[in-house]
Parts: C-alpha cells; structure tokens; sequence
C-alpha cells in the first residue's frame, strides 16, 4: 500500500530568494546623501579596485560631514587603501564646501579599514552654552 502522509518526510521550505535592488535616488534622505550616491557610484564603476565584489554601499551623514562604508566580498588589500584614498581625496574636492569632513570605511568579513574616522560629528551651537559636539 502507500505510506500514510504522517510518515512521509517532508519537504524544507525554500528560503525566499535574494533581490538586488539598485536604489539611484532616496528622496526622503538629506540632499548631501542623495548627491553621494550618485558621485560614489559613478567613481567606484569607474574603478576596477573598487568595483571588484563590491556587496554593499551606506552612508551616514549629518549637516556638513559625510561617511561612506563600502562593504565587500573580499579581503581588502595594500591596493584597496591606496585606491579608496584617491577615492576619498577626489570626492571630497568634488564635494568642495558642501562638507567639512568626508570619511570613507571599507569592509570585509572580519575587517574593518579606516582612512581616517569611522564616525562623523555633529556640532550645535547651544545658546548660552557655548558648542555641543554629537558624534
């Protein structure tokens, strides 16, 4: 006879598969976050070091800092620095006096690279007490 449906192994379910989503513009983040996703992508497709299994990109901002982390599949290297340095240096004219700062992160499966900060700061001027610096 058959088996009876209790005693059949049943199947895993499937884990729903991964979409990627390319994201050009995010009208509800600030303008200098919306100006770097299209400055970052166009400099890193532009860039073989910095494209190469490139798996994610986030920013962070606040009214005159900005930081870019690029996460990667990779181990990052001597060459990933020196290209991720004239990556930031050259953002960081284009961007001119829209930021005081620009920090820029890379990393990988057990790593973390930072060029210079892995934080931004944001500083207020508190009347009556002087400047308060957020980070």
């Amino acid at each position: 006879g058959s088996v009876p449906s209790s005693l059949k192994k049943k199947k895993k379910p499937q884990k729903p598969q991964s979409v990627k989503v390319r994201i050009d513009q995010y009208p509800v983040a600030s303008e200098l976050v919306n100006t770097l996703m299209t400055e970052v992508r166009a400099r890193v497709l532009g860039n073989e070091t910095l494209k190469k299994k490139l798996f994610q990109v986030n920013f962070h901002t606040t009214r005159d800092e900005a930081m870019v982390t690029l996460i990667y599949h990779k181990k990052l290297d001597e060459s990933w620095t020196a290209e991720a340095t004239r990556f930031r240096d050259e953002l960081t004219a284009a961007l001119g006096d829209r930021v005081r700062a620009f920090h820029v992160i890379g990393r990988s499966r057990k790593q973390k690279v930072c060029l210079d900060a892995d934080h931004v700061v944001e500083v207020y001027d508190v009347k009556g007490r002087g400047e308060l610096s957020y980070v």
